[in-house]
Parts: structure tokens; sequence; C-alpha cells
């Protein structure tokens, strides 16, 4: 029973992260574990803005608490991680793995580079854990070596055998920092590779957490952390059970394939018509609205201008599509609502903040379920889109080009680059490190242009094509 259930859980990861589901097994783990595993580290970042980081790729400050733009920093690398490990769920644990579970952690967290902490590599300096003594440097590989080859060489795992793997690994602590989350990452890794539920350790248990692990490492007792793992493990399955309860993946994958067998007959909307999808990425002083505006006029030029506040109203929505914010039902709606048009639409983040305010929400979260329905809805119906974007990250951008692709739809990114002095000039209420920060996030996010139709530097109608080109800053 145990395996068939870890096999569903499996098959339900890896099938919803690969064909960009939300709300299911998939979202839940990965915000679950992203949240809990930064927060034992002392992530400052609500559940809430933890959400709202992997569906929409912005986070929004709650009351007076500040955010630390590390902790964002850091909670995208968690999900870029889990993403990855994913596709090797099934390969034997090594120490390139582990490295490069490290590495996509790590490689966007400005402070660490600051720090000259190693990326992707052991440590260079020796380290502490309270009063634990960690592995010296020069002492990581071959304990590492001989901690992995222990470990692989056993015919069968057990969870007493992941819980002295843990306690063993962050008692050698290889890392200058991120030993906690890699730890953890490969213990959920581990569980479904060898047929165990999996396991996210919950942040509100973190003292007994520590002291589990104190007692294997310091006495031997690996037993009371077993027990522990036993009841993450109960707390884990109890949060996923009715999501894979609602259908299996056999059932999920014959369903998309009648739907998609009806799409191919009814021939909705503007199938076949050649629409465009044009997405701007600039930080605040970039001139990206202005860019938005001028491609806008661009492709109204021989297309309807249409106003998608009067096409795809928020008016029409719910109290309960606001309380659940099914993107799915949301954008049943608004495809109503097109039917028999063609044009042209613009879609602003600001726009549709200031539209919500209107059903009494101010959730971020609400603001960018809207906009990722009025933009497949409109793609779906054949019509241009230019979308005024956040600062958005590579795999938020990816979901938008996943979109195009599936309804057919050239893709475009305007590429808004400005110097943080005139960013400062242009918006002086704006703090100088969170520019600073945006900045970088803009040139990371920019440094792999594949996959777009079309890249345009704005400003200077410089055309390049994605093959040709790579954001340098």
């Amino acid at each position: 029973m145990t395996k068939s259930l870890v096999d569903e859980i499996k098959k339900r990861l890896v099938y919803e992260f690969e064909h960009h589901k939300s709300g299911g097994v998939y979202a839940t783990l990965q915000t679950m574990m992203a949240y809990n595993s930064n927060r034992i580290e002392g992530s400052t970042l609500t559940e809430r803005q933890t959400y709202s980081i992997f569906e929409t790729g912005s986070v929004f400050q709650e009351e007076d608490i500040a955010f630390r733009t590390k902790d964002v920093e850091e909670m995208t690398g968690h999900f870029r991680m889990f993403n990855n490990v994913l596709k090797i769920l099934d390969n034997p644990l090594s120490e390139e793995m582990i490295k490069t579970m490290h590495y996509d952690l790590k490689v966007g967290v400005f402070e660490d580079v600051a720090n000259g902490y190693p990326c992707g590599e052991y440590k260079s300096r020796p380290n502490r854990v309270g009063h634990i003594t960690t592995a010296l440097p020069e002492e990581i590989p071959e304990k590492m070596s001989k901690l992995l080859y222990e470990y692989n060489s056993k015919e069968s795992i057990s969870l007493a055998d992941l819980a002295k793997f843990h306690a063993d690994y962050e008692n050698i602590h290889p890392f200058q920092d991120g030993n906690g989350r890699t730890g953890r990452m490969i213990l959920f890794k581990e569980c479904l590779k060898n047929d165990i539920l999996p396991i996210v350790i919950h942040d509100e248990h973190k003292s007994e957490y520590y002291k589990c692990l104190n007692a294997a490492q310091t006495n031997g007792d690996y037993n009371k952390l077993e027990t522990f793992l036993k009841k993450e493990q109960s707390l884990t399955l109890e949060k996923i059970k009715d999501l894979i309860a609602e259908r299996n993946v056999s059932q999920q994958l014959a369903s998309d394939q009648t739907i998609r067998e009806m799409i191919n007959e009814y021939d909705f909307g503007k199938a076949g018509a050649e629409n465009t999808l044009v997405i701007a990425s600039g930080i605040p002083g970039s001139g990206k609205t202005d860019a938005c505006k001028e491609k806008f006029k661009e492709l109204t030029s021989d297309k309807d201008e249409l106003d998608v506040t009067k096409l795809m109203p928020v008016s029409v929505l719910s109290a309960n599509d606001i309380y659940t914010m099914d993107k799915s039902e949301i954008k049943k709606k608004f495809e109503y609502s097109l039917k028999d048009t063609s044009g042209v639409v613009m879609v602003s983040v600001n726009d549709v903040r200031e539209e919500i305010k209107t059903l009494g929400s101010s959730d971020d979260v609400l603001t960018f379920v809207i906009i990722d329905a009025r933009i497949e809805a409109a793609l779906k119906c054949g019509l241009d889109v230019v979308y005024d974007a956040t600062n958005l990250d590579s795999q938020i951008r990816d979901k938008y080009l996943l979109m195009a692709d599936k309804y057919g739809a050239k893709s475009e990114i305007l590429l808004c680059e400005v110097s943080i002095d005139k960013a400062k000039q242009a918006h002086p209420e704006i703090r100088e490190d969170i520019l600073e920060n945006m900045q970088e996030r803009f040139y990371f996010a920019n440094k792999d242009l594949s996959g777009w139709d079309k890249v345009i530097k704005a400003g200077k109608k410089e055309i390049i094509h994605d093959a040709e080109y790579t954001l340098e800053r």
C-alpha cells in the first residue's frame, strides 16, 4: 500500500510540475517545503508571501513587518532546487548531485556572493552549529565520500537509515551555508526514491527537531530522530491526502487527453490566427510602461484596440471566485466574454491592483491569478497581448512562454535596461537597496533568453534572435 501511494505522489509531483498545474500536490509540497525549510533557518517570509512568490513572482509586505531581500532570493532558490530534484528523483545520491542542489539554492543570493561563500562547492572556512563541532574544510571530501559510500552500499533504505544519514550529514556540515536546507531536500528526495512517504519538517517543530538532531550527533541516539521524522511524515501526508484522493494521475492524463481531442475537434476561438504575446521586463524607472505603450500602438495600427478592463471585467467574478482564486474558473468567465472578438489587449500589474480594490481586496495573489487568467484566455481566443509585467524571474516567464506555445502565439520579450542612478532619480521613494536587488534579479533572470521568438532591447529598437543573444552587464 505504501509503495503504491508513494508512486502516486511521485507521478502527481512530476506530472503537475511538467504541466504547470497549480493548487495540487506539486504546488502544495513545493511551497510547504520552501516555507518551512527556509523558516527554520530564520527566513522572515510568511506562508502567504511564500505562495505569492511561487505563484506570481512577486511579494507583498504584511502590515509593518519588513522582509529581507536575501529571504526572497533564497525562496526562489529553494523553488529552483525543488524543481530540479524532481527531474532526478530516482537517481542515486552523489556528491555532484548534492553540490548541484546547493548551487540551485544559493546561486542568486547576493549576500553570499558578497561574503565570498562558495556556491555549489564545499566550504572554505570552518564553521560551527551551536556547540557541535563540524568537519574542517580539508576534511569534507573524505567524510562526504565515506558517508555516501556507506549509504549507497545498503541493499535497501529504511527511515532509520535516512535518520542516520541526515544527522551525520548535518554534523559534517559540508557547505558554508545552506546545509540544513540541502539536508532536508536530500531527505525528501530519498524518501520518494526508496518508496517511503515524503517528509517535510515543519518550522513549528523546530525546537524538537534540533533536540533530536543533537541527541543523534552527541550521543549516537538516532531513535529519537527517527520517531520525530515519523510524526512529520504523518503531518505531511495529512496535508496532501485530499489532493491525492481527488483523481490519480492516470485519470488526470486520460481527462487531459479527452480535453485535447475536444479542443482539436471544436477549433475554439481564433485557433490558427497570427497573434503575439509581448512581455516587458525591467525595474522601476526603466521606461518599461512606455515601451509597452509603444508596442501596443504598433500592434493596433492594423488591429482593434481593446480595453481589457471592459472586455474581461473583474465585476464578473463571484465572491467564491475571489475566495478560492481558482484560475481555471476565472479564465472560463473571461473566455465567455471574448466570443467573436479580435484585437489587442494591454495587461498591467498596477491596473489590476487598482481594479481588485473595487472587490474589496488588495491581495497580490488574486492580482496575479487574474492576470494569468486574462492572458491565457486572450491567447486562447487569438488576441494579441502586451503585458506590462513586474521584474519577472525566469521561472515565471517560462510559464508565459508555455502559454504562448500552447496556443500557437509568437513570443516577444522587451528588455528595458536602466542604470541604478536613473532608477533612483525616477523613484526616490524606493529604497536604494531594494532597487539594487531588483537590478540583480533583472540581470540574473535574463542570462538565458532561449525560447523567445524575438528579443528586443527597448529604446534601442534592436532586435536580437534568442540563439544569438545573452544579456550581459
